[in-house]
């Protein structure tokens, strides 16, 4: 997480600069079992490697959370990206039962 929290200090430098855009994708499974989280998390992590672009970044926050730096996305194309992921998953996670919800906030410069 530490490499992580040092690309968005730099990213958020580069926004402020260079009048760009970064949106911060927050995606977290809230409804499994201890059980099932896990299974459930790689699957979510497979799922947001297969749909990132290569300029987006992403790290595990916690048991059951993913962060996501969506640098240069557009108004919108965060809610897209997040659509993405959460096919991606349903196509990987074939035990069904978990919800993933997100949100996604923009990273004022």
């Amino acid at each position: 997480f530490e490499e992580f929290r040092l690309m968005y200090q730099y990213l958020a430098q580069l926004v402020k600069r260079n009048q760009q855009t970064l949106h911060v994708l927050t995606l977290e499974i809230n409804n499994a079992s201890k059980e099932r989280l896990g299974d459930a998390m790689n699957a979510l992590g497979k799922a947001i490697c297969s749909a990132l672009r290569e300029s987006d970044i992403c790290t595990r926050y916690s048991d059951n959370k993913y962060l996501v730096l969506l640098l240069g996305a557009q108004e919108g194309n965060g809610s897209f990206i997040a659509g993405r992921v959460l096919g991606a998953f349903d196509n990987l996670y074939e035990e069904g039962g978990c919800v993933v919800d997100y949100h996604i906030q923009q990273v004022k410069g």
